[in-house]
């Protein structure tokens, strides 16, 4: 499963690319066969002002399907994480067997 990440108006560090890849290879969980592809962006939408301002979204291909979430938190490990987790979610709903 390819993942890439995508550091919008942040600047992404090794962590971060591994926190992601963490996150997202057990979103996949039993359907990591089935996802080819995997962007990830974080962005910081209102740059120094504070707030749940961190927002994370995900595009996975997943068979045929393009599965896409957002989720936005106070800091980007906790959006990458919670978008992960809608991920995770969306696959299990889209791809029961």
């Amino acid at each position: 499963m390819q993942v890439m990440l995508i550091d919008g108006n942040i600047r992404t560090t090794p962590a971060m690319l591994e926190f992601v890849r963490d996150r997202i290879t057990h979103a996949a969980g039993r359907f990591a066969p089935r996802v080819e592809g995997v962007c990830v962006s974080v962005r910081d939408e209102n740059a120094d002002k504070g707030g749940i301002d961190k927002t994370c979204k995900i595009r996975a291909v997943v068979g045929r399907s393009m599965i896409v979430v957002t989720r936005s938190a106070g800091d980007y490990y906790e959006a990458i994480a919670k978008a992960a987790q809608a991920l995770r979610r969306a696959i299990q709903k889209r791809h029961r067997s």
